[in-house]
């Protein structure tokens, strides 16, 4: 007979929050956000997940349901993709207002294995999405155990072990269908990535493979803390938990600094070595929108850069003295040139200004002693001396 989560749960449960379930009620909440508002576990003849929904004034809640994946699906989280399971509506907690959804059949030997969620409903044409979340068993207890003492931790301890010893029986005698082992947790935190849920940190077992998504294309390498993961040039990585761990992509040549003003990024120095710079279209999910004043002044061994579409400005002295700077494409979204912005750079031969541009400083290309061409669109409307 498989192992139960029984009497140790229900204790648990006791001293965790009462869910009173009432009956549910013909509208939402007015004020109300449309999110995943609350999470828990409790049993029946088996381990149950609760999740409470949030529902805004004027939802059609005829149309409401928690859909949920027992993994990441390869159609996305959508009604529509293949792999979702609709949960029906249980009830309405009459305290907080919340809707409440049930996910039963959970077993011990599987307290680790996740799942994805998101609720959901029609206004019209057009579905309305909450967030999407990511949540276990696992994710319950070691979550309450961070805080926990006596004998609730005592507890919290006893359900694990108990989760562990079922996993470990039913892979002796030969079923495969079990979730992670338990032992431990720890906090992976991204930057300029999501994991599938869209998070950018979040808790997982330790010896899960999960995997993580740079915001951007064009990945050149990943960070994990400091330390540059060799072989990493791909959009994803996908790794294993050990540690609390922080993992970043970079699509931007290292020794690029940021500063960022009403959510957007300008470049303000670079104090890298390589010879050729990529400069990224965001940074921390702000948008690249100008190279600001002096950025690469005398970077003298630089000879490539790439701007992207995103930035709309070149500033004063940007690029003066770039003295092995040999092309140089500027971008279609670009339209102010500053004073001075590439003065020194004798070794570019040619340039081509789009015809975004409608203004280009003083003195933007003194000291360009080989270049032998450049082309002024109609657009530009100011041209310094």
């Amino acid at each position: 007979m498989k192992k139960r989560i029984l009497t140790l749960l229900v204790m648990l449960l006791m001293l965790a929050a009462l869910v009173t379930i009432g009956s549910v009620a013909a509208d939402g909440d007015e004020g109300a956000p449309f999110e995943i508002a609350a999470k828990s576990i409790s049993t029946k003849e088996n381990l149950v997940l609760n999740f409470k929904v949030s529902v805004p004034e004027g939802a059609d809640l005829s149309t409401l349901s928690l859909l949920l994946w027992e993994g990441v699906p390869e159609d996305g989280f959508t009604a529509e993709s293949e792999t979702a399971v609709s949960l029906a509506l249980a009830g309405r907690e009459s305290k907080s207002g919340y809707y409440v959804f049930c996910y039963d059949g959970i077993e011990d030997k599987e307290l680790g294995r996740e799942v994805y969620v998101r609720a959901c409903y029609r206004d019209g044409e057009e579905t309305i999405y909450t967030e999407t979340v990511r949540y276990s068993v696992a994710i319950y207890l070691y979550t309450m155990r961070q805080t926990a003492e006596g004998e609730f931790l005592s507890l919290l301890d006893s359900l694990i072990a108990r989760g562990n010893a079922a996993r470990d029986a039913a892979l002796a005698a030969g079923d495969e269908n079990v979730g992670p082992a338990l032992d431990g947790m720890a906090t992976v935190t991204l930057t300029d990535a999501h994991f599938a849920d869209g998070s950018r940190t979040g808790r997982f077992l330790v010896g899960q493979e999960i995997t993580a998504y740079a915001d951007n294309e064009g990945t050149l390498f990943w960070k994990s803390g400091s330390t540059t993961l060799s072989d990493s040039a791909s959009d994803t990585l996908t790794f294993t938990v050990t540690e609390n761990a922080s993992y970043r992509p970079l699509c931007y040549t290292e020794g690029l600094e940021f500063s960022i003003s009403n959510g957007e990024a300008t470049v303000t120095d670079y104090t890298g070595s390589s010879t050729s710079v990529v400069i990224p279209a965001s940074y921390n999910g702000d948008p690249v929108t100008s190279i600001g004043e002096y950025a690469f002044e005398d970077c003298s061994s630089l000879t490539s850069i790439t701007i992207p579409e995103s930035v709309t400005s070149i500033g004063d002295y940007a690029f003066d003295g770039c003295s092995s700077l040999t092309s140089i494409t500027i971008p279609e979204s670009v339209t102010s040139i500053g004073d001075y912005a590439f003065d020194g750079c004798s070794s570019l031969t040619s340039i081509t200004i789009p015809e975004s541009v409608t203004s280009i400083g003083d003195y933007a290309f003194d000291g360009c002693s080989s270049l032998t061409s450049i082309t002024i669109p109609e657009s530009v409307t100011s041209i310094g001396d």
